[in-house]
């Protein structure tokens, strides 16, 4: 387990739910970037590089404490009988992290699924048994409108690298643990869920603020390091390439916010400062 950021009164978990090396090349994964331009960023972000050419990422969920609520953020790659665990011949270890976070399943109140790629939801259900039961009994899971609608029209699930939806997404709604989030959503007293689309047509970021301080859980409006520099820089995974990723990291900069992306490396905290009239990545 990552060690806790404390905000205010809040405790902020990071998950690590696993680490992988992806299949496709840097080219592939991010189209917009010079293939001159990595080296920068691999001698200041060694540890995301498996390969000078591969992307080494994690993929971690948030636990959020406070004195009334137990909050995850994004529920991982899933169990070894997803396809995505199938893809990279590797499974999550969430049940583990909370287990060594002190938590137990039934005591998360809120499931708050930031966006619906795969990576995201895929230990929302447990299915041990071949049946669908939700893996957080308690939760109520909150997700946007604008994705839920967006991952069940079939043109989209078409250009996905595998059917998940139906496993992993739909069940929410008949087992009546599904709430529908549009625009901004308080979630508790210190949480609050904002709309940062581009990534997907729904993602959410959430602010966390607590006794005069805050952080932001960027989530996956940025994915690697290297965008925070290059923002333009969309990714193959972003189904907006329109989206606002520089004027976010510009007000998270002004504001000197503490930040952390899913896919950052360890800590995974950090702050968005100005360098040389350029934005860069800098770990706590």
């Amino acid at each position: 387990m990552t060690a806790p950021i404390q905000v205010g009164s809040v405790e902020v978990v990071p998950l690590v739910d696993a680490t992988v090396d992806y299949p496709w090349k840097l080219a592939e994964l991010f189209p917009d970037a010079p293939t001159e331009a990595w080296g920068e960023f691999r001698r200041h972000f060694p540890e995301v590089f498996a390969a000078p050419d591969v992307w080494r990422s994690r993929y971690t969920c948030y636990l959020i404490r406070s004195a009334q609520r137990t909050i995850l953020i994004d529920t991982g790659m899933g169990p070894e009988t997803t396809a995505l665990s199938g893809v990279f011949n590797s499974c999550g270890r969430l049940p583990d992290e909370l287990a060594a976070a002190d938590v137990q399943p039934a005591q998360i109140d809120t499931v708050l699924l930031t966006h619906l790629h795969p990576d995201h939801v895929g230990w929302n259900l447990n299915t041990d048994d071949s049946s669908q039961r939700l893996t957080f009994p308690n939760a109520r899971y909150l997700v946007p409108r604008a994705d839920w609608e967006a991952f069940h029209r079939p043109e989209i699930q078409a250009h996905m690298p595998f059917p998940y939806v139906a496993e992993t997404i739909t069940p929410l709604e008949t087992l009546g643990a599904l709430e529908l989030l549009e625009g901004e959503l308080r979630v508790s007293d210190e949480v609050t869920a904002i709309p940062t689309p581009g990534h997907t047509p729904g993602h959410t970021s959430v602010v966390i603020a607590s006794q005069g301080e805050q952080a932001v859980l960027l989530i996956d409006a940025v994915l690697h390091p290297a965008q925070v520099a290059e923002p333009e820089w969309n990714a193959m995974f972003d189904m907006d390439a329109e989206g606002a990723r520089r004027s976010l990291l510009e007000k998270i900069e002004a504001a000197a916010t503490l930040a952390a992306a899913s896919h950052f490396p360890a800590p995974g905290f950090g702050r968005i400062v100005r360098e040389d009239d350029r934005l860069s990545w800098q770990p706590i």
